[in-house]
């Protein structure tokens, strides 16, 4: 292989591999994929480096049109190591992987991929082949692309959790103001069960009466009447809206 081509979506910090690591990792790489054919299978291998640049986690070669080397070890990488740890890791390929595998590495979050040639040179070495078709699709396209899609969904992630801070203020300032109005209906309830019992009034009915108005005021009190969250879904993100009534939240007699 006479280049090396090295991709990263935002290369991990400290992840620096030497020409000399990269060549050792990639020549690895193709004896992975001499032992794939001695398997009768397509020749590419992978294998994936930990952050340290030295340490090999895994190696894969290709089972069928497919199950290919980069994506078979992406999904195993997947249930073995967490996307945090894989992120800094780096997965050395013989042919640039194509956009089923590209994308797989992005989910697996591989941070960082080296190949020794295209998938325009594959095209060129091996011409058009039924049993092994290629795509004229950089894998750098897919990457950039996803990540295009990835700041789609901070920004998201951002203004939703925007308008929770504000509906959340929303709500402790009118809930602020609604216990008062809790705590006055409540008194009124104290001093009828008072006046009942100093005056040895308390009949079965009285009871049932205020058993249902202590209910009433929990209910109140946990789940404000004048406060009201409805949800619009025919929007691609889901609205929500609090509606708040200035009316008094609660009566009792």
């Amino acid at each position: 292989m006479s280049e090396i081509n090295q991709i990263e979506e935002a290369k991990p910090t400290g992840n620096n591999p030497t020409h000399d690591q990269m060549m050792r990792h990639l020549r690895r790489a193709n004896q992975i994929a001499k032992r794939a054919l001695q398997f009768g299978h397509h020749p590419f291998g992978c294998i994936l480096v930990a952050s340290d640049n030295e340490t090999i986690l895994m190696e894969q070669g290709n089972i069928d049109t497919v199950n290919h080397a980069e994506s078979t070890l992406a999904r195993m990488a997947c249930t073995n190591f967490s996307s945090e740890y894989l992120w800094r890791c780096t997965l050395y390929t013989t042919f640039e992987p194509c956009a089923m595998c590209a994308a797989t590495l992005y989910w697996a979050n591989i941070g960082q991929i080296v190949f020794g040639a295209t998938e325009k040179r594959l095209l060129e070495l091996t011409g058009s082949n039924e049993n092994n078709p290629t795509l004229d699709i950089p894998c750098r396209y897919v990457f950039q692309h996803v990540q295009q899609i990835n700041d789609l969904e901070r920004d998201s992630i951002e203004k939703i959790r925007q308008t929770a801070d504000e509906v959340r203020k929303l709500l402790l300032h009118y809930t602020a103001k609604h216990i008062p109005d809790i705590e006055i209906e409540l008194n009124k309830f104290t001093d009828q069960l008072r006046q009942s019992r100093h005056e040895n009034d308390l009949v079965e009915t009285d009871l049932y009466r205020w058993k249902n108005q202590l209910i009433q005021l929990s209910d109140e009190l946990n789940k404000p009447s004048n406060i009201t969250i409805r949800q619009d879904s025919k929007s691609l993100v889901n609205r929500i809206y609090v509606d708040i009534s200035t009316s008094k939240c609660c009566s009792y007699v």
